[in-house]
């Protein structure tokens, strides 16, 4: 899915990868209908959750709840993700190289807490409300689904 914004403004095309929309956005006129219905079609670029895992992942869940729990939480855990985690506090990504190994490694564990408190809340949206239980804080599963996903970072 390309572009026209810059076309519509009267500028030349964007070069590259820069030429890819987000998405396309339906929403009814009148949000008061009881009709009401909207459509989102999002570039795989820019997708948050890995579909494909994902559905992996929801079939695992019968087989192996804690494996499929796990690859759950990992296919949350994609760059685009980490661009919008980033998005909300810029000033994450900056890193000072005078700065010490310990503001460092602070800002990276911040980051990164961020990264997992973003997965986390998604999926508490997303996934049935027999499955959220086993995403309390603290259980086994999760701590090793954050391990990988700090990796990531």
């Amino acid at each position: 899915l390309r572009t026209d914004i810059p076309r519509r403004l009267g500028l030349p095309p964007c070069k590259g990868d820069f030429n890819t929309a987000e998405g396309i956005v339906v929403r009814p006129t009148n949000g008061q209908s009881p009709r009401t219905w909207w459509l989102k079609k999002k570039s795989w670029k820019y997708l948050e959750v890995n579909p494909n895992e994902w559905q992996a992942a929801m079939g695992d869940l019968i087989r192996s709840p804690s494996a499929g729990l796990q690859r759950l939480y990992l296919s949350h855990c994609t760059k685009a993700r980490f661009e919008a985690v980033l998005s909300k506090d810029p000033q994450l990504a900056n890193v000072d190289a005078s700065s010490s190994s310990s503001a460092l490694e602070a800002q990276l564990l911040e980051l990164q807490g961020r990264y997992c408190a973003d997965v986390e809340e998604d999926l508490n949206k997303k996934l049935p409300s027999s499955v959220r239980p086993a995403l309390v804080a603290g259980s086994n599963v999760v701590e090793l689904a954050r391990g990988d996903a700090k990796l990531r970072v």
